[in-house]
């Protein structure tokens, strides 16, 4: 037992220095032969057997993770014995593991006060755990031939994207996924620090040192910024991906195809696999939308709307094309330094300048303050949250003039980072209502 801590001490301290990147291997179904997929079949099925024999037990420890034999539920009710031939013993270990950790997040969810419901059977399973790699292991990576070799498989399956993986790369567990009729292999490596990426680091930290921004996010504009590096001006990122020709026309045959029927699935599956590029475009704007704003700035105050409210009044496409909540939900995953603004703040009514409050429509898009300010009415409310939030957390900030029909510029590091994100003019739309005013003492 000390041996294993010891080696569980020195791994965790080995962990420290190296980066963790996960990696995406899609399977090659043109080189797939009759038994592997049969097997790739057959293993998902089994997976979601055993899924649900683990979920059946009042006690998930008492289980038995090497049971080759598990009761299956039948259509008319009944249970039938059914072998598990081809899923891995360490996938089984996998999948309780993985059952452990979903009730631990449920236990810390309640514990919070929300509103939680229980595990329930599964009706498929689309990811496998694979977590040892090697000759002995649940899988093994072969960079001869591009190729990957899962447990109790006839034979390798030939693999495309193998030279994402750096030679020198520590592979580590890994997932088999099934999504839209293709299968991936997601692959966790871990990769040493070299001297580029430290240098590399330390050169971001120092660019973006004692530099914040205020976010504003919106149902016309995407997002407004406006930082505190001396400019007089913010930024806007405007996008969207709606659903094209295509898809639409996809969904229309879905809809006058009759059910259960082979074509039907098959409509389905074309789909599915449509809205699934949709979803990767939003992502790959998302991604650089983050990075570029983490990179560029130390602290990032955003305020705490409520993305499910904009979603009941009216604005659910437009949340659902620009993907707003996901840019929020990684900023509070990746910003070095992440400040909330109170949701019920009326940064939208009150002047930037003076912190006078006057009423604002839906319609008006630029603030005028009796104090002779005018300004964007997003970039108003990027300055309101800018402001709350370095008072927030203290730090120092200073104010600035701003006129009524300056040109909205980006500072250099960023609009070099943004240039290749798509930009395109959303239709009008807005919150329903404003919050209660506020003064400033």
């Amino acid at each position: 037992m000390d041996m294993r801590l010891k080696h569980r001490k020195e791994t965790q301290t080995k962990r420290k220095t190296q980066l963790c990147k996960v990696f995406s291997l899609k399977l090659d179904k043109s080189h797939l032969n009759r038994g592997q997929s049969e097997y790739l079949h057959r293993v998902f099925l089994e997976a979601k057997w055993f899924y649900n024999y683990l979920l059946s037990h009042k006690k998930i420890a008492d289980a038995d993770t090497k049971a080759k034999i598990v009761p299956v539920k039948l259509k008319d009710g009944s249970f039938e014995d059914r072998t598990i031939e081809v899923l891995p013993a360490q996938s089984k270990q996998g999948l309780q593991n993985r059952i452990f950790s979903s009730i631990k997040t449920l236990g810390t969810l309640k514990k919070q006060g929300k509103k939680i419901g229980r595990l329930r059977f599964r009706s498929r399973v689309e990811s496998i755990p694979l977590p040892a790699t090697g000759e002995h292991g649940a899988y093994h990576v072969l960079r001869e031939t591009n190729g990957v070799y899962v447990a109790k498989c006839p034979k390798a399956f030939r693999v495309n994207g193998m030279e994402q993986i750096p030679d020198d790369a520590e592979l580590a567990n890994a997932n088999l996924i099934s999504r839209n009729g293709d299968y991936y292999l997601q692959v966790t490596c871990f990769l040493n620090k070299d001297e580029k990426y430290i240098e590399k680091q330390h050169a971001l930290h120092r660019n973006r040192k004692d530099k914040a921004v205020g976010l504003d996010f919106g149902c016309t504009t995407q997002l407004t910024g406006f930082d505190n590096s001396g400019s007089e001006s913010g930024f806007k990122i405007q996008f969207e991906v709606p659903a094209d020709k295509r898809l639409r026309r996809l969904c229309r045959k879905v809809s006058r195809k009759k059910k259960e029927t082979k074509n039907r699935l098959r409509a389905r599956l074309r789909m599915a696999r449509r809205y699934e590029h949709l979803s990767n475009v939003k992502r790959d704007i998302r991604n650089k939308v983050v990075k570029a704003l983490t990179d560029t700035y130390e602290t990032i105050v955003v305020q705490d709307e409520n993305i499910k409210g904009w979603q009941a009044g009216g604005h659910g496409k437009k949340i659902q094309t620009t993907g707003i909540g996901g840019i929020m939900a990684a900023l509070k995953n990746k910003a070095h330094t992440l400040v909330e603004v109170d949701r019920f703040a009326p940064t939208t009514k009150t002047c930037s300048m003076c912190g006078s409050v006057r009423k604002m429509e839906q319609q008006d898009r630029v603030y005028e303050c009796e104090c002779g300010a005018g300004m964007d009415r997003d970039v108003n409310a990027a300055r309101n949250i800018l402001t709350l939030g370095l008072i927030k957390d203290r730090v120092p900030t200073e104010r600035r003039e701003s006129a009524l029909g300056e040109t909205l510029t980006t500072t250099d590091n960023l609009t070099d980072r943004l240039r290749l994100i798509p930009r395109v003019v959303c239709k009008p739309g807005s919150l329903n209502q404003e919050a209660p005013a506020f003064r400033r003492g």
